[in-house]
């Protein structure tokens, strides 16, 4: 549909609507749109297909300003069609325009003139369509003289001609770079799962992220391509996404490649074998001395094209480069593709890039080249950072080369999942065997090794120093890491000095790191970050735009550990971040990291304390467990006292005692800040004047939430209703919904019908972790417990915050299924029914116990927990409740027989002797009930099948004249009674 605006072409109505966004809202996007400084132009640059529309359009729809739309085309170069479809769009929300914008002078006016201005949004889409154009030269103009009200936000592939060094200078641009767009593989878990509905499993969303590098229009067509797929087909699909016809291919030829000139696309080809594009190496390969230029080209065109981590040369974006190298295998064939990896190899084995020349020989599957710069230069290519040339690596290689398992522990660790670097250190060890990395390998193996096994004792590395201030006294623990003065020692003495609670302190050696003239990029960001963590701590308000950022290069430095938990940081006063904040708690729990969760609950708990919130006990509750399994008692103690002081703020009757728990321990381990918290928590738990407590942590710089006294003492939020069966098959319903057992892995399962079978009941942990994991000692399976615990959560209360389940609860040194006022369970049911028919049977209360028996009776609906197996638990559980159901049915018999009711007495026997054939009692009751009825025949054949299950038994067998006559024994025998 067309608007007509007087003479000359119609405007297309399409061009002006803002558009549907069917994406996944990410806050962190939208927060850095919002301008903080008054500037007046938002700028945001990215390739195609990085999402610049989606949050353009986002960022309008959630605003509290009206948003005029314009989307710019390339015909609409000239500066009075450029005002047209501003007018056009602004009239559509602006009152009291008069019109007739036929150059910039009477388009200024009529803004300025505007009766009653509201705060307004102009977005242009596209902009780079008018680049170097006079609409984009007016454009620029006008950006000088709009009223305060207007916000401009521009969307572009390219950056403006624009003077924006003046815009810079005069404060009126903000500038969103690129990477901002980039999603992170916790986003692409909430995309996959929120949105699309159909959940990636968090080690195939990492996967997609990397391959994509978080390229949106990747995801988009990964989505499309792999709806309704089983997982598995999904999962191969990622490592095809950049090959298959019709994916990404066919959108970066139609919406990329064709738009650029020729030579160009030339000089993207002829480089992609690169892995760093710097000036002298594309002149070396291309026998060239242009492309410094083609480089500059690129960058200012935004084409996939990014800036190395040190800050020297660039590099393609994986999704260009694998698109770049599948079209010059068909333009040059196997053969010559693998010829220009050989060169590349040859010239960057020549400038000493040796992990750049493994992945170009890797490439052109020329292994005993690899083999050789790795026997000579293995332990540079052990120091690089992971990459993704090493995927191109055959596994055999990988896993004889010691120095890639090397390479691989290192990953592991700053990835956090530390298990599974100890074994990759001890593989790598055995492939060196009497080789000097081998030495290299158990040292660093055993600096790891404390901070898994809490009987080891820290070493004296910057990794052991470190855990030992997680264990007590971290403020002595200072001057010994700073003491031989490098980057990364003086960075772990800030954080020795955070957990001492000396913020001062910690913000000096941060930002001492940080600036230090041996700092790399990844050390620098560390530091930059744990100083603004300080000022966090000492009342500070939260940078998102700078722990972004850094957890950013951080990430890309391969320390994808510490990037997550900065992100947790970044997002801690935001409701929807809080939600990515469990998420990304999930992921890390998932990935076998069990000091990021532990570390995010207390960051989450301290934070709820701060802003007032009332899950933060629940946060803490866990922090504390977690850091008793890990053996961290200054971590503990910070919890704890923490965790005290929100339940004084809850009013909780416990808060008293917390609080002395707290001091204790915060006293012994020598965090007196954490000693000064638990003291407030305990003043106002007493009711006492928390003044003194107050002053003495503005003392010590320390922000503490202001006093507060509860309204009403809180309570346990109300519980779901919930129902559970074991009978028959493990099912449950919670909140009238059914939990996907069906989906649980094994062990969840057997948890589940652990503490369901019966529930409200303590089990304790070390039983559970004996049937759980036998085989290993319980320190090692007490963390896989908790993350087991932790997803079983999740499981039964999906939609409760954390620290809020109220299903699976902790007690003590215990665990237990606390099903809520009116929850049912059959389990639960029978033991009270035959309880109470025992007690019935012994007080002579002939139909309190026939009731009790029947409901006993009714219960029993099949055998114990079928899907668990055979294990030692279950298998004596299911006996001793199949032996009881025999003896409920053999009684419930006798009462049907006493009331004369013979048909209700088959039935039961029937039921009875389906589960245990050899009771006699149940096959004589059965035959008296038949003879009962008349019917002869069946009473019969009841006594001959009895008789067989005698001979089965290889007992002597009665004639029915001598059966009275029978030892009373034998037949006990036979029945199992």
């Amino acid at each position: 549909m067309a608007a007509s605006m007087g003479p000359g072409r119609p405007l297309v109505a399409a061009k002006f609507r803002v558009p549907t966004h069917g994406s996944l809202c990410r806050h962190r996007v939208l927060d850095l749109l919002q301008p903080a400084g008054g500037e007046r132009f938002v700028l945001l640059t990215a390739p195609a297909g990085a999402g610049k529309t989606t949050a353009l359009a986002q960022f309008a729809s959630l605003s509290d300003r009206r948003a005029a739309w314009y989307r710019a085309e390339r015909s609409e170069g000239q500066e009075a069609v450029l005002l047209r479809h501003l007018e056009h769009a602004l009239t559509g929300v602006v009152s009291g325009l008069a019109g007739g914008w036929h150059d910039l002078e009477t388009s200024v006016a009529d803004l300025t003139d505007v009766p009653d201005p509201q705060a307004t949004l102009l977005v242009i889409d596209d902009l780079h369509e008018l680049r170097g154009s006079p609409a984009e030269q007016a454009l620029e103009r006008l950006i000088s003289y709009l009223p305060d009200w207007i916000t401009l936000l521009a969307a572009a592939r390219r950056v403006p001609t624009f003077n924006l060094a003046h815009l810079r200078v005069s404060g009126q641009v903000l500038e969103i770079p690129p990477d901002v767009l980039r999603w992170r593989h916790w986003e692409v878990e909430r995309l996959f799962r929120d949105l699309y509905r159909e959940p990636l499993r968090p080690e195939d969303a990492a996967r997609l992220t990397q391959r994509t590098e978080g390229w949106a229009a990747g995801l988009q067509l990964f989505h499309l391509a792999s709806h309704a797929l089983p997982a598995g087909d999904r999962s191969r699909l990622i490592d095809d996404l950049h090959t298959r016809p019709g994916l990404v291919r066919d959108y970066l030829t139609r919406n990329v490649i064709a738009r650029l000139p020729a030579e160009l696309r030339r000089f993207l080809l002829d480089t992609c074998v690169l892995g760093r594009l710097d000036p002298e190496r594309c002149d070396r390969l291309r026998g060239r001395d242009d492309s410094a230029d083609f480089l500059h080209e690129l960058a200012t065109r935004q084409l996939f094209t990014i800036p190395c981590e040190d800050g020297h040369g660039y590099r393609y974006h994986e999704v260009l480069r694998a698109y770049l190298e599948t079209t010059l295998l068909e333009e040059q064939g196997t053969a010559g593709v693998r010829r220009r990896y050989i060169e590349a190899g040859r010239l960057l084995e020549e400038r000493q890039a040796l992990t750049d020349a493994v992945h170009a020989y890797a490439r052109a599957e020329e292994w005993n080249q690899v083999e050789r710069l790795l026997g000579s230069n293995g332990q540079e290519v052990a120091a690089a950072r992971a990459s993704s040339g090493f995927r191109q690596l055959p596994e055999t290689l990988l896993a004889s080369d010691p120095w890639l398992q090397l390479a691989r522990a290192r990953t592991l660790w700053r990835d956090g999942q530390l298990d599974a670097a100890i074994g990759a250190y001890t593989t790598a060890e055995e492939a060196f065997g009497g080789a000097p990395g081998a030495l290299l390998c158990r040292d660093e193996r055993a600096e790891l090794r404390c901070w898994v096994d809490p009987h080891v004792p820290p070493t004296s590395s910057v990794a052991g120093l470190l855990r030992s201030a997680t264990r007590e006294a971290p403020l002595r623990i200072v001057p010994q890491a700073t003491a031989d003065g490098r980057p990364v020692a003086i960075l772990a003495g800030a954080v020795a000095a955070l957990l001492g609670g000396q913020l001062e302190e910690t913000a000096r050696l941060a930002l001492l790191a940080r600036d230090h003239p041996l700092s790399d990029r990844a050390t620098a960001s560390a530091g930059q970050v744990l100083a603004h963590v300080a000022e966090l701590a000492g009342g500070g308000s939260v940078d998102r735009t700078l722990l972004h950022v850094n957890a950013d290069i951080l990430e890309q430095f391969g320390w994808t550990w510490g990037a997550r938990l900065v992100r947790i940081v970044a997002e801690l006063d935001s409701e929807a971040g809080r939600e990515e904040m469990q998420a990304l708690c999930a992921s890390g729990a998932l990935y076998g990291d069990h000091w990021g969760p532990a570390l995010a609950a207390l960051v989450g708990g301290v934070a709820s304390v701060l802003q007032g919130r009332d899950d933060g006990r629940g946060w803490l509750d866990e922090a504390v467990e977690a850091f008793q399994t890990l053996r961290a008692p200054t971590l503990e103690g910070w919890a704890r006292s923490w965790g005290a002081l929100a339940a004084a703020g809850l009013g909780a009757p416990d808060a008293r005692s917390r609080a002395q728990h707290a001091r204790t321990l915060a006293r012994r381990v020598g965090i007196p800040v954490a000693e000064t918290i638990a003291d407030l928590a305990y003043a106002r738990a007493s009711g006492e004047d928390p003044t003194s407590s107050h002053t003495a942590a503005a003392d010590l710089r320390v922000h503490l939430p202001a006093p507060q006294t509860p309204s009403v003492v809180a309570t346990e939020p109300p519980a779901p209703a919930a129902e559970v069966t074991c009978f028959g098959g493990l099912r449950i319903m919670v909140g009238g919904v059914a939990v996907d057992v069906e989906a649980m892995k094994p062990q969840l399962r057997l948890l589940l019908g652990r503490l369901a079978c019966p529930p409200n009941v303590r089990v304790a942990r070390e039983q559970l972790i004996e049937e759980l994991w036998p085989e290993t000692a319980a320190d090692r399976a007490l963390p896989k417990l908790q993350v087991v615990i932790s997803t079983l959560r999740r499981f039964l209360e999906p939609e409760a915050a954390r620290g809020e389940w109220s299903l699976l609860r902790r007690t003590g040194e215990a665990y237990v299924l606390a099903l809520p006022t009116g929850g049912v369970s059959d389990v639960a049911t029978f033991d009270q029914a035959t309880a109470d028919a025992e007690r019935a049977l012994r007080e002579h209360e002939t139909e309190g116990a026939r009731a009790a028996l029947q409901l006993a009776f009714d219960s029993y609906r099949g055998v114990l927990l079928p899907e668990l197996g055979h294990g030692e638990w279950v298998t004596t559980a299911r006996e001793r409740y199949r032996s009881q159901f025999a003896q409920v049915a053999q009684r419930l018999l006798e009462r049907h027989l006493a009331d004369g009711e013979p048909d209700a007495a088959v039935s039961v026997a029937e039921s009875g002797l389906r589960v245990d054939r050899y009771r006699s009692r149940l096959w004589e009751g059965l035959e008296a009930a038949h003879t009962a009825l008349g019917d002869r025949a069946a009473a019969a054949r009841v006594r001959a099948e009895h008789t067989e299950v005698l001979h089965e038994l290889g007992l002597d067998v009665a004639t029915p004249s001598d059966r009275s006559t029978q030892p009373a024994g034998r037949h006990e025998v036979a029945s199992g009674a």
